[in-house]
């Protein structure tokens, strides 16, 4: 069926809207509240999505309003729809003054209070107008969802294997040798040697989500 007859002049961004706020609040009464219409109102967006569409959205009951699989499918893509649709607005802004703006960057606690603070100091001094935001992202490799998913512009941290994400775009900005250190009165510190199995039963200064604790855990398995 051709997009003119089906979707194109039928369903508009307000039905979806309206969709999406009854699946997120869980009853049509709640989601016409939300929205500063009546029920009756909620109640026939939907219907006339569903009679467009041909199948069933919600199911509907007592104790309130549930998607079905074909209401999941479409609020999913609904989601990037708008999405894809507030960073089409994100896109006009900056271009209409690039000097103004915000940035989302993820990345480790340990980046953000030593290399990623000097940075952002120059930067705000050149771009006053730009709000930087960061976000916590322990493991780089574990978390390239957040530039997926969008809830981060760029992330900055270490990767410990080769970059194989075709969706994204990865740069080196310098090469670090990680070191680990105890203290003087730690049992391991007069060791010559030390195996990967001790290192893993200490008590760690870092997240346990961390990129470090990540390669030590890979490095015993690798040895079991």
């Amino acid at each position: 069926m051709k997009w003119t007859d089906r979707i194109g002049r039928r369903l508009k961004l307000h039905d979806l809207h309206t969709l999406m706020t009854v699946a997120e609040s869980g009853s049509m009464g709640k989601a016409a509240k939300a929205l500063g219409i009546s029920q009756s109102s909620v109640s026939k967006t939907i219907s006339d999505i569903e009679h467009t569409i041909g199948v069933r959205l919600l199911d509907r009951s007592a104790e309130g309003a549930v998607l079905t699989v074909y209401g999941q499918a479409l609020v999913r893509r609904g989601i990037s729809a708008f999405d894809e649709l507030r960073q089409g607005f994100r896109d006009i802004d900056i271009l209409s003054d690039p000097t103004a703006g915000e940035v989302m960057i993820g990345c480790p606690e340990a980046i953000a209070s030593g290399l990623l603070g000097a940075v952002v100091a120059r930067f705000c001094v050149q771009f006053p107008r730009v709000v930087v935001n960061v976000e916590q992202a322990n493991n780089v490799t574990h978390e390239y969802q957040m530039l997926r998913e969008r809830k981060v512009d760029l992330l900055l941290g270490s990767i410990t294997r080769p970059f194989v994400e075709e969706d994204l775009d990865a740069q080196v900005l310098y090469e670090d040798r990680p070191y680990i250190t105890a203290g003087a009165t730690n049992r391991l510190a007069l060791r010559r040697r030390v195996e990967v199995a001790e290192l893993l039963e200490q008590q760690w200064a870092l997240p346990g989500e961390s990129i470090l604790r990540s390669v030590l855990e890979e490095a015993l398995e690798a040895r079991l």
